[in-house]
């Protein structure tokens, strides 16, 4: 059975860094970043543009988990309720194992990740405290799997997801 792997967490905890790692261990596998499909400047998600954005998200999901050729998909966005999740599964079907994992991060670690990407990407100021605000109040409730990133290289995350989900 084909296998979704949902990497969750609030921003500037490390998904695009832990996914990237796992697309470039695992084979036969497709990653979806759920930032590609909203990168606009400035970053606003307006409610009329929600359902188009989760829709455009499913379908790509659907399609790769329907290639012949793809045996794992990572799916990583910030996802800061399980409805949203839901949204999202609902529309991509049930013939695959999900499996989860959210990451945390301490508030230091999220500060510093935060300001470096800074440098690099057009982020605005208040990103981190969104990210602690979020990180604080929206993923307590997103496990079943949560892991610790603080202190931790992407090298070690990935190894232990690839572990944990038996997916070599």
């Amino acid at each position: 059975m084909k296998k979704l792997l949902v990497i969750n967490g609030t921003m500037g905890v490390g998904k695009t860094d832990l996914a990237r790692e796992l697309f470039h261990k695992l084979e036969k596998c497709a990653w979806l970043d759920g930032d590609w499909c909203w990168m606009t400047r400035p970053f606003q998600l307006k409610e009329e543009e929600k359902a188009p954005l989760l829709k455009m998200m499913s379908t790509l999901l659907r399609h790769y988990l329907d290639s012949s050729h793809i045996e794992i998909v990572i799916f990583s966005w910030v996802i800061p309720r399980n409805e949203i999740l839901q949204e999202i599964l609902n529309q991509v079907g049930s013939d695959y194992e999900l499996l989860r994992v959210t990451l945390i991060a301490n508030e230091q670690t999220l500060r510093d990740r935060i300001a470096k990407r800074r440098n690099y990407e057009a982020r605005d100021e208040f990103e981190s405290d969104r990210s602690l605000q979020y990180a604080a109040t929206q993923f307590q409730n997103m496990q079943p799997y949560s892991v610790e990133t603080s202190g931790r290289t992407t090298v070690e995350l990935s190894l232990s997801i690839i572990e944990k989900f038996s997916l070599l």
